[in-house]
């Protein structure tokens, strides 16, 4: 799996995440177009909001990759149809109690983010539920590192995306009907992640469970309490990436908060790039983890080659080319803020080099991350409130506090790697 896959996953997954790109950047430009400043920012916030409450999903994502990957380090196919036969029949009624919990908050929800109703929350609440079905069966094909089919099913929920939210934006012009688009993205993802998965790995319900695959891999490991300690994980990672939109919206002005959301958007192209390279990482990292080992050093330098090589040429355009990126995408009405693009492109650089170490810690079960990912939020919600509300003082203390995050958890990881090294060395000797 590591010896040439990895520049051959990456080229995939990154031309695919490229296509995604373009699609959901026309779908966020056509937004901002259509809706008024203001909306706009409602829509970002909204977004956030959903990016935040999911960690109980995307915390799933993290488990179900995570074994995965070792189902695939053995060839294993069986037993992961049975593994994934497993977790749908026992992690079900979570998703149901975490759904209804969700829907309870929306009252407190719509008052905290000064939205105008309740119908995107509800449109969201929705489209979570989905995407935790969809999760299922596409992180079980990224534990398996099968990303042109990752790649293909991410493209198409887009797709589906970005033609239904234009479509809802200019009929209804409404950030609240917009989000609509999420819940129709999501059916779509589940319903073609479900049908590829079953065509590759058929699933057969038998009157006596079969557990030899658990006994095999993973003997004597509780999955309730690893899913815990993963949330826990994602609820860091979430707030950590996404606190930001949320504090100035709460704090500012819809205007500004709606000139902060478009830059952040189109700076973080670098992210969805970033994250892409993490994700081809993270099954053979989590291959490595199961064995005690850290992830392979090749390995981890090629990501970082990769990811310096796709934010350095951004950067310098975000620099050079602003005026024209931020009025091509969303109009001349955010001209005014243009020259702070390059800013949110270096924010979105660190971001991504502390989810890479992030997830690193994570593939070897390391929670001391968690401890780093909260102090992180921390800081940067200091940082937001002790800022001027303007928009250049935000950015800076949000990169500030992701340049300490990364730092922090790259030294937890070279630290580990030294252990290691060094037990290697006495096992050697002895």
């Amino acid at each position: 799996m590591k010896k040439n896959n990895l520049l051959k996953n990456n080229i995939i997954y990154l031309t695919s995440v490229a296509i995604g790109g373009i699609l959901g950047y026309l779908f966020h430009s056509m937004l901002a177009r259509e809706l008024t400043v203001g909306g706009y920012g409602e829509f970002q916030a909204m977004n956030s909001f959903m990016m935040i409450s999911g960690v109980f999903f995307s915390a799933f994502s993290y488990f179900i990759i995570r074994y995965s990957a070792v189902f695939a380090s053995n060839n294993d196919r069986l037993g992961q149809s049975k593994f994934l036969e497993f977790i749908i029949g026992k992690f079900k009624w979570p998703a149901w109690g975490f759904f209804i919990v969700f829907l309870a908050v929306l009252p407190l929800a719509k008052n905290l983010l000064h939205l105008e109703n309740y119908w995107g929350l509800i449109f969201i609440s929705f489209a979570m539920f989905f995407s935790f079905y969809a999760s299922f069966y596409s992180n079980s094909l990224q534990g398996w590192s099968d990303f042109l089919a990752v790649g293909t099913i991410g493209v198409l929920a887009v797709l589906i995306k970005l033609i239904s939210g234009f479509i809802l934006a200019r009929i209804f012009m409404s950030s609240s009907a917009s989000a609509l688009s999420f819940l129709f993205s999501a059916l779509a993802s589940w319903i073609i992640a479900k049908a590829y998965f079953r065509k590759k790995w058929r699933i057969t319900r038998e009157k006596e469970k079969d557990f030899t695959w658990r006994e095999k891999y993973f003997s004597g490991q509780s999955f309730k309490k690893a899913l815990f300690h993963i949330f826990i994980f994602s609820l860091g990672l979430a707030v950590v990436s996404n606190l930001d939109i949320l504090i100035v919206k709460n704090m500012a002005s819809s205007e500004l908060a709606g000139y902060y959301g478009a830059l952040s958007v189109l700076g973080k192209v670098i992210l969805w790039f970033n994250f892409a390279v993490a994700s081809v990482l993270f099954p053979d990292a989590c291959s490595d983890g199961h064995l005690n080992r850290p992830a392979n050093k090749k390995s981890v330098f090629g990501s970082y080659g990769i990811i310096t090589a796709i934010s350095l040429p951004a950067l310098l355009i975000f620099y050079l080319f602003a005026n024209f990126l931020v009025v091509f995408m969303f109009g001349k009405e955010y001209l005014a803020v243009a020259s702070n693009l390059w800013l949110f492109g270096l924010m979105a650089f660190f971001l991504s080099l502390l989810t890479l170490e992030s997830k690193l810690a994570l593939a070897r079960q390391d929670f001391r991350i968690t401890f780093i990912l909260f102090a992180t939020a921390v800081v940067l919600f200091t940082g937001i409130r002790l800022a001027d509300l303007n928009l250049k003082s935000i950015a800076i203390s949000v990169l500030i506090s992701f340049f300490l995050g990364w730092i922090a958890v790259l030294m937890l990881n070279v630290f580990h790697r030294l252990k290691y090294k060094r037990q290697e060395i006495v096992e050697n000797i002895l």
